[in-house]
């Protein structure tokens, strides 16, 4: 999908999110086990949607998060794989894998979050979804961005403003044209 340079994605905290985390902190996520639960969810105090899980471990091949809800009239049920890894450090982490089909193909992405928009939980990806924070004008980066001899000014008269930009370069947080800059002058 194109955007334009104005369009905003659908952010997540917009979304129903079922975290994997937050399963097996209630205790509802445990190897060789199988759990039934409810998730609800609330935005300014008001219900936004609730739903039934079973999650069912007792086979650690065929690990699953069958979900069971309402979406308008219509009833959703269906399951989400669910598979663990072992960090370097020791212990299980655990993953859902993207239940969605996009384009024909079906994801399968490892995420530790499922969004639900529209019918289905999936990945972010798949949902097309960014977070609030990305989506936040930066005014300051802006104004540099459109006034290349301004960042000059800045280096000229401060030795120290040329490390920040440089280490936020790195980071890849400024806008190409200001990349574009500080490659000229390297």
């Amino acid at each position: 999908m194109i955007r334009s340079r104005y369009d905003k994605k659908k952010m997540v905290e917009a979304c129903c999110a079922l975290d994997l985390a937050k399963l097996r902190a209630w205790g509802s996520i445990v190897a060789g086990e199988s759990h039934r639960g409810t998730c609800r969810w609330a935005r300014g105090g008001n219900p936004s949607g609730e739903i039934g899980y079973l999650a069912d471990l007792t086979d650690p091949d065929h690990a699953e998060l069958r979900l069971t809800y309402r979406h308008g009239e219509e009833s959703v049920d269906y399951a989400v794989r669910i598979e663990s890894t072992t960090p370097n450090y020791g212990g299980s982490r655990w993953w859902f894998r993207c239940p969605l089909i996009i384009g024909g193909v079906a994801c399968r992405r490892r995420c530790r979050v499922l969004y639900r928009r529209d019918r289905y939980f999936g990945c972010r990806t798949c949902h097309d979804l960014s977070y609030r924070s990305t989506q936040q004008w930066n005014q300051r980066v802006a104004d540099l961005a459109r006034n290349p001899a301004g960042i000059q000014a800045m280096l000229d008269g401060n030795p120290g403003v040329r490390e920040i930009l440089l280490a936020i370069k790195a980071r890849g947080k400024l806008l190409e044209q200001v990349r574009d800059f500080l490659d000229q002058g390297s």
